[in-house]
C-alpha cells in the first residue's frame, strides 16, 4: 500500500518537474522569438543599432536556454541581414548566415527585408554550407599550379573555387597566387584578400587573366615570417559573389622562411619572382637605407618617419601600411629637413611725424630743417622716447615707405610637421646708428600642409631677433629708426620644382621696439632644400 502511494508520488513529482521544465524552454522559446520581432521593427525603422543589440541579446538567450532548430537559425538570419543592410558588412553577414544554414538547412530569406546584396551573400553561404570543408575532393596535402604535390598539410579551408595554395615562400619574395577558371566562365573579377605579420585587416588586390586561369603577385615588402593569410572571393559582371576559396575566418596560409625547402612558386607560364631589390627596401631587410627610423614591426613610434620603410605608426606602434591612408603627421616617403632661402626683400615701414631718426641736419642745411624732413629739437611733436636734445621726423603724410633688402634664411624640420630657423635681413639702403643695415633672430615654424618631397607647402611662423629696421620716406629725408629688439610672425608658400630646387613666397611682420616700428615683409626668392 505504502509502496504503491509512493510510486504515485514519484509519477506525480516527475510530471511536475516535466512540466515545468516544459515551460521555461517554451518561456525562453519564446522569448528568442519575441526578440527577434523586436530587432526586425528597429531595423525597419532604421535603428540599426538597436537592432544589432537586441539580436545579440536574442542569440545569448537561445544559446544560455539551447534553443536550436528554426528559432536559432531566424537569429543568425537576422544577424546577417541587419550586418549587411545595416552596416555594410559582407564578411560578417556571411559568417551570420553560414551558421544559419547550419542550425537550419532550410531557412529562408524574409522577402521584406532581402535586397539583392543581401540575397547575392546569402547564396554565396548556401554554396559554402552545401559544398562541403573540401572541395574538388583536396585533403591532406597541397598541389601548385601545374599539378605536382608539395607536401602533406591539414585539410584545405572551404570554397567552392578549385585553387592550391603553396606550402611555403622565400621571405621579401612576391607570393604568386593562382586559380584554375576556364576561358569561358561568366568571371566579372576576382580578389585575393591577404593579411601580412602586422596588419590589422586583410588588404584586397585584383588577380589579372592568365594561363589557364588567374594569378596575381602579392608584394614581396610585405611578405615577413611567420606566415601571410589569404582567401579569394570571385563576383559576376554584375557584382554579385559567385564563388569563393577560403573566407577570413578559416583563409589559405604560407609559410614565409628564410632558407627553401621547396621548389619555388611561380604563376603558370611565368618565371619565379626574385626577391625585393635595395631600391624596394623592405622593412627589417638587412642593407637598406631609405632616411626612415630604425623602428622595426611592433616597436614603438610617435610617426611614421620613425618607422622603416614600409610600415607606418598606428596607436604609438609600427605596423605594415594598409595601403588606405597615411598618417597625418607624416608624408607618405622622404621629404628635405635642410633648407637655405635667399630672396629679395621689398620691406615696407610704416612712419609718421615725430618718430625719432638716425641723425641731425648737417650745419649747411640750418633753417631748411623742416622742408627736409626734420623738426626742431624739443617739438611737441616728436614721441615721447625722443631726447629733448635730438631732431625727430617731420612728414607731410604719414604712411608706408619702402625698406627694400635681401633676407637668408636657414631651417631645419626636426619633426614633420615643427622645425627651427635663423634668418638674417640686409638693408639695401639705410642710415646711421648701430646695426642699421641689419636685422637677424629666430623662428619657430610648423608645416600646416603634408610633407612632401617636391610640390606645394605651407608654413606659419613666430620668431624674435635683434637688429634695426630703418625707412626713408624720401631720399632727401632722415631714415626712422627702430628699437633693437624684434617680434616677428607670418607665413611662407613654396613650391619644389624638384627634391631639392624651388621658389617661395614669405609675408613677415615685425614689430619692434623699444622704439616702436611696425613694418611688412614680403619676400620673393628661391629655395634649394636637401
Amino acid at each position: 500500500m505504502v509502496d504503491r502511494m509512493m510510486k504515485r508520488l514519484g509519477l506525480v513529482f516527475a510530471l511536475a518537474l516535466s512540466l515545468a521544465f516544459s515551460g521555461s524552454a517554451e518561456a525562453q522559446l519564446r522569448r528568442v522569438l519575441d526578440l527577434n520581432r523586436q530587432a526586425m521593427e528597429a531595423y525597419n525603422n532604421l535603428e540599426i543599432e538597436q537592432a544589432m543589440q537586441t539580436l545579440q541579446e536574442a542569440l545569448q538567450t537561445a544559446q544560455r536556454s539551447n534553443v536550436t532548430g528554426s528559432a536559432l537559425a531566424r537569429t543568425y538570419l537576422n544577424l546577417g541581414v541587419v550586418a549587411i543592410g545595416g552596416f555594410g558588412d559582407n564578411g560578417q553577414g556571411l559568417q551570420y548566415f553560414t551558421e544559419a544554414l547550419r542550425a537550419d538547412g532550410s531557412v529562408q530569406l524574409d522577402p521584406l527585408t532581402s535586397t539583392p546584396d543581401i540575397q547575392s551573400v546569402f547564396t554565396l553561404a548556401q554554396n559554402r554550407v552545401g559544398g562541403g570543408g573540401n572541395p574538388g575532393g583536396t585533403t591532406g596535402g597541397t598541389t601548385d599550379p601545374g599539378g605536382s604535390n608539395t607536401g602533406g598539410g591539414s585539410p584545405a579551408p572551404p570554397g567552392t573555387i578549385p585553387h592550391r595554395p603553396w606550402p611555403e615562400q622565400l621571405q621579401n619574395t612576391a607570393l604568386p597566387i593562382f586559380v584554375e577558371a576556364p576561358a569561358s566562365a561568366d568571371v566579372g573579377d576576382i580578389y585575393v584578400y591577404y593579411k601580412a605579420p602586422g596588419m590589422r585587416d586583410f588588404r584586397r588586390m585584383d588577380m589579372q587573366r592568365v594561363t589557364g586561369g588567374y594569378g596575381v603577385e602579392l608584394p614581396c615588402a610585405e611578405m615577413l615570417a611567420p606566415r601571410v593569410q589569404y582567401y579569394i572571393v570571385a563576383f559576376d559582371p554584375a557584382g554579385a559573389p559567385m564563388g569563393f576559396a577560403g573566407s577570413a575566418e578559416e583563409p589559405f596560409s604560407v609559410s614565409i622562411v628564410t632558407a627553401r625547402t621547396q621548389q619555388a612558386p611561380a604563376l603558370p607560364g611565368q618565371a619565379p619572382p626574385e626577391q625585393c631589390s635595395d631600391e624596394e627596401c623592405p622593412p627589417g631587410m638587412a642593407g637598406c637605407s631609405t632616411g626612415r627610423g630604425n623602428a622595426g614591426l611592433g616597436d614603438t613610434c610617435r610617426t611614421t618617419n620613425e618607422c622603416r620603410a614600409g610600415l607606418v605608426c598606428e596607436d604609438e606602434f609600427c605596423v605594415a601600411g594598409d595601403g588606405g591612408g597615411e598618417d597625418p603627421e607624416t608624408p607618405a616617403g622622404d621629404y628635405p629637413r635642410f633648407y637655405v632661402d635667399l630672396g629679395f626683400n621689398i620691406g615696407l615701414g610704416l612712419v609718421k611725424t615725430g618718430m625719432r631718426i638716425d641723425r641731425s641736419p648737417d650745419d649747411g642745411d640750418m633753417g631748411r630743417e623742416a622742408e627736409l624732413g626734420y623738426l626742431l629739437p624739443g617739438d611737441e611733436a616728436c614721441a615721447s622716447d625722443v631726447p629733448d636734445d635730438e631732431y625727430c621726423l617731420n612728414l607731410v603724410d604719414d604712411g608706408l615707405a619702402l625698406a627694400p633688402g635681401l633676407e637668408l634664411n636657414l631651417g631645419y624640420w626636426v619633426h614633420a610637421r615643427v622645425g627651427i630657423g635663423l634668418f638674417v635681413r640686409l638693408a639695401l639702403k639705410a642710415g646711421e646708428g648701430t646695426m642699421s643695415r641689419i636685422l637677424f633672430g629666430g623662428r619657430l615654424q610648423v608645416r600646416l600642409t603634408k610633407p612632401v618631397a617636391s610640390g606645394f607647402e605651407l608654413v606659419a611662423f613666430v620668431g624674435g631677433g635683434a637688429g634695426q629696421y630703418q625707412v626713408q620716406a624720401a631720399d632727401t629725408e632722415p631714415f626712422a629708426i627702430s628699437g633693437l629688439t624684434n617680434v616677428n610672425f607670418g607665413f611662407q608658400a613654396a613650391y619644389r620644382f624638384t627634391d631639392n630646387v624651388g621658389l617661395f613666397f614669405r609675408y613677415a611682420v615685425h614689430l619692434m621696439f623699444p622704439t616702436s616700428l611696425f613694418a611688412m615683409d614680403p619676400t620673393l626668392g628661391l629655395q634649394l632644400a636637401f
